[in-house]
């Protein structure tokens, strides 16, 4: 399917722009209240990139490494994906995830084909698997590292996570996720 920005639609579609600004007050106003904006931020992929880092256990400076390019199929059954990532600051070199259809479990390799699905709109040349649009040029570009820890402070702002003995609200973070998973990279 074709997206167009509000500039695009200014000039390609000059009758509709002028009709969602007399109805709407603007198109963007008329995108934003229909939920169909095209902006990706931190807060679309942060649910992402913590289901990857809790299925994974990898740590999450690993995971905000990973390419488009990561996911590779079986050598010794094509039906089947794996994940192929760098073990930053170690002598073991690259490491893979594969799926593991005897216990159903896709959803390392799902997730991954998930984001690569969604930031497709606005991918351009970018090999990195996270992108994001939102910014003041609204030119696509690569994660940083404050961009997760935000998108991951929103998240939980808007649905936030009570202790089970005390009910105090709890700052969740990626890498406090990490230690608790029990996952052998050996």
């Amino acid at each position: 399917s074709q997206y167009y920005t509000i500039e695009e639609c200014k000039l390609k579609f000059r009758e509709f722009n002028i009709a969602m600004k007399e109805h709407w007050g603007s198109a963007a106003k008329f995108f934003r209240s229909m939920n169909a904006w095209r902006w990706i931020s931190s807060n679309d992929l942060a649910p992402y990139y913590l289901m990857l880092i809790i299925r994974t256990g990898l740590n999450p400076s690993t995971v905000q490494r990973l390419t488009i390019d990561c996911l590779e199929l079986d050598p010794t059954d094509p039906s089947r994906k794996f994940i192929n990532w760098k073990k930053y600051r170690s002598h073991k070199g690259d490491r893979t995830i594969p799926e593991m259809s005897s216990r159903n479990d896709t959803w390392a390799v799902s997730i991954v084909e998930r984001v690569i699905e969604i930031t497709s709109a606005i991918r351009t040349d970018q090999n990195e698997l996270w992108i994001s649009n939102e910014n003041p040029l609204r030119k696509t570009s690569t994660y940083g590292p404050e961009y997760f820890r935000m998108g991951v402070r929103r998240l939980f702002e808007s649905r936030p996570v009570f202790s089970s003995k005390n009910g105090e609200k709890l700052d969740v973070v990626a890498k406090s996720i990490r230690p608790t998973i029990a996952w052998d990279e050996d």
